[in-house]
């Protein structure tokens, strides 16, 4: 290992929001950095319209490719009752065919009433 000091440890770093980086670091400093890993990362903002959650803006895509902007949040999804009850839900969820880790939160007005919701999920 001539001019090149063993590394003490790991640093992992979320760098630009959808890949972890790996850095190994000794006495001479950083070096070594890999990605470790690709994220695909979504999110979604709903507005409740008095019977459905519309996504009004969203990074997700349907099964043909195009933006889901407009699109309901499914009945079936089990954020859905929670959203409904002016809870969060945090779980797996299905969008668009994809497995997805998801947590939703409800947004009310200053009267308490639903007024939307917010959704941030990392693909499977």
């Amino acid at each position: 290992m001539q001019g090149r000091a063993p590394a003490f440890g790991t640093l992992r770093i979320l760098l630009d929001s959808s890949s972890l980086y790996s850095y190994n670091y000794g006495v001479n400093g950083f070096h070594h950095k890999k990605a470790v890993t690709t994220m695909h990362q979504e999110s979604s903002i709903f507005n409740f319209d008095g019977q459905n959650l519309i996504r009004v803006h969203t990074t997700l895509r349907t099964e043909a490719g195009e933006s889901a902007v407009g699109t309901r949040l499914d009945p079936n999804n089990p954020g859905y009752p929670a959203l409904m009850q002016k809870r969060s839900y945090t779980g797996e969820v299905t969008l668009f065919g994809h497995q997805c880790e998801a947590s939703y939160a409800p947004l009310t007005d200053q009267d308490g009433r639903l007024t939307g919701a917010l959704m941030v999920c990392i693909r499977k």
